[in-house]
């Protein structure tokens, strides 16, 4: 008998919950401004309206995958 295997998840692929502070298209948007444009972190979470640990997670670090 084959055992059932859980399904895995790519954490590469990101999916908007409802919870969720940015969706996939705001997210590259914020990352670019900080990498491409030179926002600074906090003014790019200013003009997104998140936390700076929000801005910061999608900002320098997901932008040079």
């Amino acid at each position: 008998m084959e055992l059932l295997k859980a399904p895995t998840h790519d954490p590469e692929v990101l999916v908007a919950h409802a919870n969720a502070a940015l969706t996939p298209r705001h997210r590259l948007r914020l990352a670019r401004a900080v990498v491409e444009d030179g926002w600074t972190v906090s003014y790019a979470a200013a003009v997104f309206n998140v936390s700076w640990p929000t801005a910061n997670k999608w900002g320098p670090v997901k932008s040079s995958v």
